[in-house]
């Protein structure tokens, strides 16, 4: 979920814990067939008293998601808050760490993009 005091880091909520007031809850896939499934798993069992999730889909290849996995994410629109895409980012294959991933200038080009599109600018 994203962090409601804007300190720049996201943490998970576990089973069973409660969401902060204001917070987003935003869901992490790949932009596979699998991670469209997990996704769509996930929502069945979304709880009417959370707000409804962003999904971040991460692209893991350097082209479109397959025609299944696409067909999956747009069925699932109406039960979003939003979807957000990361594109592909080989720099993100050989990095440690967040701080680390920030040096590259497409990690952070796409960063600002996705912190944009999430809060409607």
């Amino acid at each position: 979920m994203l962090d409601p005091e804007a300190s720049g880091a996201a943490r998970l909520l576990h089973a069973g814990e409660s969401l902060p007031y204001g917070a987003r809850p935003v869901l992490l896939a790949d932009t596979t067939v699998y991670g469209a499934v997990s996704v769509e798993r996930m929502l069945r069992a979304w709880t009417t008293a959370l707000p409804r999730p962003w999904l971040l889909l991460i692209a893991d290849a350097p082209m479109r998601p397959a025609a299944a996995a696409r067909y999956r994410f747009r069925a699932l629109r109406s039960r979003l808050a939003g979807i957000a895409t990361v594109p592909y980012l080989p720099a993100l294959r050989a990095v440690e760490g967040a701080n680390e991933a920030l040096k590259d200038k497409d990690v952070m080009a796409a960063a600002a993009k996705l912190r944009r599109e999430m809060e409607g600018k």
